[in-house]
């Protein structure tokens, strides 16, 4: 290193893995101070909160030239931002549209001034910036020049992806090989045993599934929205939007029911999987298809005479980016057919010609079985073969008669996984996926491996 490093590490509040690191990196002259930041619960007291508990500090200048870039990005900020509240994750805060400028001004203002105050050099962040406040800092960074290092946890054990481009990920051309390529034999097949995809059917409130106080809880929040209007209106906190957001999941029940119908499956069809959101998934590594009624709208127009496209609402979807405008949108498209989201996901992959995502598992699973997809956004998976970037001069009957060959997907597969580093940047639930996980062990492994990443990036 030409000099020590002052670092700024925007990090989840599950992980510790920074603490070990900067004392490692002190000791070895990487580098000179660090500061940390938590992401989730940290921020949203800081940010969500803007009194007395908000924004502290004096006001600092930012030259012109850097915030016009950064105030392109504002309408990215309020669609991620809008997650961001007391309530939940999955429920709408209640700014308006000058509250959220506020907002994005006070972060702007508060981000260069720490970066300036404590001359950062680096910016790591261990998960991609999805939610407003974690997005603030990542574009501020790209315009003061400060160099931002991407981690992103795969379901891959110890391992995970590495990039300098925020617009990188999925094609990793800033990535170096730097570690020994590790063997993870792919299935030849749709199926897939991955434990976030564990999830029982949306079928509505059954007495079955009572089995005590704790399951009826659940079982009333989840299905019952009288339910959840009582609960908001006994908490102060929530009241004021209470029955908006009740209003809300009503017309979301109503109109998933409503469009719901009957697909046959002797015409061809795009079979399209709705991603759950609010996620990172679409809100970050989407684009503007975060908007994934663009992303229908979009396929429509392609489609070959005759064709349809499938659509399937994720059985873990509450009403938050569901309002009843999106369905309108979707109602008008006249070759789109939806369905229950009780209808078996493999057997729509295994029925399509092709299948559809924004950056989603189906799309995985669609190639490691055999049949091509077209992905919207940056999916991990998407220079691998059988993966089509969508496009408005895609030619749809020509990509479904594609065969996607499984000895060369494990080939490609293979030379990507020299793209990953040794380690678990994101354990949030990662030690659930893995029980020989060790927290102490891994410190060791991630910080020799952000080293390795590090000096290749400064030394060079």
């Amino acid at each position: 290193m030409n000099k020590p490093l002052n670092l700024y590490i925007l990090n989840t509040p599950h992980d510790q893995w920074e603490n070990y690191l900067i004392k490692d990196f002190k000791e070895k002259g990487i580098i000179e101070n660090a500061v940390v930041q938590k992401t989730v619960a940290a921020s949203k007291k800081k940010f969500v909160n803007l009194g007395s508990k908000g924004l502290n500090g004096e006001y600092k200048f930012v030259p012109l030239e850097i915030y016009d870039k950064v105030y392109d990005h504002l309408p990215k900020f309020i669609d991620m931002y809008s997650r961001v509240n007391l309530h939940n994750s999955v429920n709408y805060n209640e700014l308006n549209y000058h509250q959220y400028l506020d907002h994005f001004n006070l972060m702007i203002n508060y981000y260069y001034g720490l970066f300036t105050e404590n001359k950062i050099d680096l910016l790591i962040q261990n998960n991609s910036p999805h939610a407003g406040y974690d997005y603030i800092p990542h574009v501020l960074a790209k315009e003061m020049r400060i160099k931002t290092l991407y981690l992103e946890q795969p379901t891959f054990p110890n391992r995970f992806f590495h990039y300098w481009d925020f617009e990188d990920y999925g094609s990793f051309e800033t990535t170096e090989k730097l570690f020994e390529p590790t063997r993870i034999e792919i299935e030849n097949k749709f199926e897939k045993d991955l434990p976030y995809m564990k999830v029982n059917r949306r079928d509505g409130f059954k007495l079955s599934n009572i089995k005590g106080p704790a399951s009826l809880h659940n079982e009333l929040t989840k299905y019952v929205p009288e339910y959840q209007l009582i609960k908001d209106l006994l908490k102060s906190n929530y009241r004021s939007q209470a029955y908006y957001r009740y209003k809300l999941r009503k017309q979301y029940e109503k109109n998933r029911k409503k469009l719901a119908t009957e697909l046959n499956l002797n015409v061809p069809f795009v079979y399209f999987a709705l991603h759950l959101q609010p996620e990172k998934t679409t809100s970050s590594l989407g684009g503007k298809y975060s908007d994934q009624a663009l992303a229908l709208e979009h396929l429509s127009s392609i489609l070959p005479e005759g064709w349809k496209i499938c659509v399937k609402e994720n059985p873990k979807q509450t009403y938050f980016m569901r309002n009843p405008e999106f369905f309108k949108r979707i109602e008008r498209i006249p070759n789109l057919v939806f369905v229950s989201p009780s209808y078996n996901t493999y057997d729509l992959i295994k029925n399509s010609k092709i299948c559809a995502t924004i950056t989603g598992t189906v799309g995985w699973e669609a190639i490691t079985g055999g049949k091509p997809v077209i992905v919207f956004g940056r999916a991990w998976y998407k220079t691998l073969p059988g993966v089509f970037t969508f496009s408005s001069d895609l030619d749809i009957e020509k990509i479904s008669s594609e065969i996607v060959s499984f000895t060369e997907l494990q080939l490609k597969f293979d030379e990507l996984t020299a793209k990953l580093a040794p380690g678990v940047a994101l354990n949030e639930v990662y030690p659930s996926y893995y029980k020989d996980y060790d927290v102490e062990e891994n410190d060791i492994t991630l910080a020799n491996s952000l080293e390795k990443i590090i000096r290749s990036k400064f030394e060079n």
